[in-house]
């Protein structure tokens, strides 16, 4: 399970600074609470959130074999870092607000929190179900 939210705690890591940037200079909003995805956004969502389309996780966004509370508490960290960029987001116009990703892609402000949201959820199911398949066990002192 703490892989899963380390993983996260990575993508989060990525995402973050980039879409800080682009929420220093947004482009105001034309009219309220319109997204449409980009055309890479589009693409990398297609892909990343098929269940039939997968593609192996990128160095910089695997786990490592070392976890501790401190996973956790980042990833409650990063869900309120996550939560104040949705808010800093009212007002702002998702497609026209652009976040390079990496050369010649970019993806608008509205597909990068799309994706985190997206991501977070896909992983905390997964372990979620990690935790379903775990034999469950009395931590008590003195129980088997």
């Amino acid at each position: 399970m703490l892989q899963c939210l380390e993983h996260l705690n990575l993508t989060h890591d990525y995402y973050a600074p980039k879409i800080a940037v682009a929420l220093a200079a947004p482009a105001p909003a034309r009219s309220p609470d319109i997204y449409a995805p980009s055309f890479w956004g589009r693409i990398y969502m297609h892909f990343a959130f098929s269940p039939r389309a997968s593609f192996p996780t990128t160095e910089a966004i695997t786990p490592g074999d070392t976890f501790g509370c401190a996973v956790l508490a980042g990833y409650l960290d990063r869900q309120t870092q996550l939560l104040t960029a949705l808010r800093r987001a009212e007002g702002v116009d998702l497609r026209r607000t652009w976040v390079p990703i990496a050369p010649a892609v970019r993806f608008n402000l509205g597909d990068c929190l799309k994706i985190l949201v997206y991501h977070d959820a896909l992983h905390l199911g997964q372990a979620l179900r990690v935790l379903a398949a775990t034999p469950r066990r009395s931590w008590s002192a003195g129980r088997p």
